[in-house]
């Protein structure tokens, strides 16, 4: 009997337990109330970097939290201002610009998440909107302001254009690329700051001229158009690979370019870029030809300067932090670098492998197929060919190649050394070379630099910065 009652009565304990759980699982939390019940804001204000006009942004969130044991109800959440016509919000997931008795249970939190897009005005400058979020609850109210700033500007979606002249009226846009047809010019004025989006580039069938001003708030910029940041805090407009590059393509013009800053690209500048079918008719003859001056390229994730078959003569041009090389040619070409400064090494971004300098004679496209070959003539004088690698310059000719090449007065980084048929003269091989601060991308002289002075007179009389170059200049784009 004894046995028996125990069973009996630990069933009929395990039965209650169960009921009191059963109920108070179906028992709604408790509703506090009250003027005073005030929620948590993650922020008081929420901030988008400037916004281009009809583009809408990234979404930002902030969090409402509830921080009483006892659930709230948030009688109204809305915005104040213009109703979803600038700024969008979502509501713990619904899209929607008010919500009405919205719960949060205690000691929790719900998300309100917010985009904007930023209609046009008349401004040139940057100008600001505003709105707020509000929380109505129990008659008392909260609120989190909006604000973004919003910037005009002239846009090019996927177009082909004719001659024009760009100025420092309002910034560029360009999605989807960019053509300039054969026989036009696009002149680009001091000043212009041209905004690439994802995977777009500029194709210059025509001709290219860039004539930013001396001074450095003067120059031209060439850059990806996202002017937010990463959750991580970083700028977009660090990152490489941001949009896809510049190419001057066979058969185009002579292009001239001066005081450019060019960043974030995949494949930097590219000089007699073809298409598959034209490779067989591929000549120094319908090579186009740069002329780049007193100009910066960095962050692209695979070339600076970039020549196929080309022709190029690069003056006071600095190319750093790129994923590959500084400046490579392949199929050779005719290139004079002069008074330039290509240094790589490793970051968060590039893990520096390849030389800063490649040069070839030859293109394979086609394994089953011979490769194509050209005669490879390079110039090298008063130039900075430097980085963290042991090997910074390399020459890959074929058997059957041609090469003309002369380096001279310049410093080179190099293991193996030059090839027998490069003529090398006055030039300082695996010196230490002092520049200012490599890892934060300042390529002046040190004092005491064993460049100073060690160049030859070209005739160039002005650094990259401006910068008057006496009788004995210095080897790189900066004088000290």
């Amino acid at each position: 009997m004894k046995k028996k009652f125990k069973i009996s009565y630990w069933m009929v304990a395990l039965l209650f337990f169960t009921m009191v759980f059963s109920i108070s699982s179906c028992k709604k939390d408790k509703i506090i109330s009250g003027e005073k019940v005030q929620l948590k804001m993650m922020t008081d204000t929420l901030t988008f970097d400037t916004l281009f006009v009809s583009l809408g942004s990234t979404t930002k969130y902030f969090t409402v939290s509830n921080p009483n044991k006892e659930a709230v109800e948030i009688g109204k959440i809305y915005l104040k201002g213009d109703a979803g016509k600038s700024f969008r919000i979502s509501i713990d997931g619904d899209t929607t610009n008010m919500a009405q008795n919205v719960i949060i249970p205690g000691k929790d939190s719900i998300y309100i998440f917010v985009e904007v897009t930023v209609d046009p005005n008349a401004d040139q400058l940057p100008f600001i909107i505003t709105d707020e979020v509000v929380f109505e609850t129990n008659g008392s109210k909260q609120n989190v302001i909006l604000q973004a700033y919003g910037q005009n500007a002239h846009f090019y979606n996927g177009e082909s254009i004719e001659t024009q002249t760009w100025t420092n009226d309002l910034p560029y846009v360009i999605l989807n690329s960019i053509e300039v047809l054969k026989g036009h010019t696009l002149t680009i004025q001091e000043g212009v700051t041209v905004y690439f989006g994802g995977n777009s580039a500029m194709y210059v069938n025509g001709t290219l001229n860039i004539n930013g001003g001396v001074d450095s708030v003067d120059w031209v910029t060439f850059r990806g158009y996202r002017l937010d940041k990463q959750v991580t805090g970083v700028a977009y407009d660090q990152l490489p690979g941001q949009w896809t590059g510049v190419f001057l393509m066979r058969e185009s013009g002579v292009h001239n370019i001066n005081h450019l800053k060019m960043r974030g690209s995949q494949f930097g500048l590219n000089v007699g870029n073809t298409t598959l079918e034209g490779l067989n008719t591929v000549a120094i003859e319908n090579a186009p030809t740069l002329k780049i001056s007193n100009s910066e390229i960095y962050n692209s994730s695979s070339y600076g300067l970039f020549g196929f078959l080309g022709k190029i003569e690069a003056t006071n041009v600095l190319i750093h932090d790129v994923g590959k090389n500084a400046f490579a040619a392949t199929l050779g070409g005719i290139y004079s670098l002069t008074h330039c400064t290509f240094y790589l090494r490793s970051s968060n971004y590039f893990d520096h492998k390849e030389p800063a300098v490649y040069a070839s004679d030859y293109h394979v496209y086609n394994s089953q197929r011979p490769a194509l070959l050209a005669q490879l003539d390079l110039k090298v004088t008063n130039t900075i060919i430097d980085g963290t690698a042991e090997e910074e310059i390399i020459f890959d000719i074929s058997t059957n190649g041609q090469m003309k090449s002369r380096i001279e007065n310049s410093a080179l980084r190099t293991r193996e050394g030059l090839p027998n048929d490069v003529i090398s003269l006055n030039n300082l091989i695996n010196e230490k070379i002092d520049l200012e601060n490599t890892a934060q991308s300042n390529f002046h002289l040190k004092e005491g630099s064993i460049l100073i002075d060690r160049g030859k007179n070209m005739g160039v009389l002005f650094d990259i910065e401006g910068k008057a170059r006496d009788e004995k200049p210095d080897i790189g784009a900066y004088e000290f």
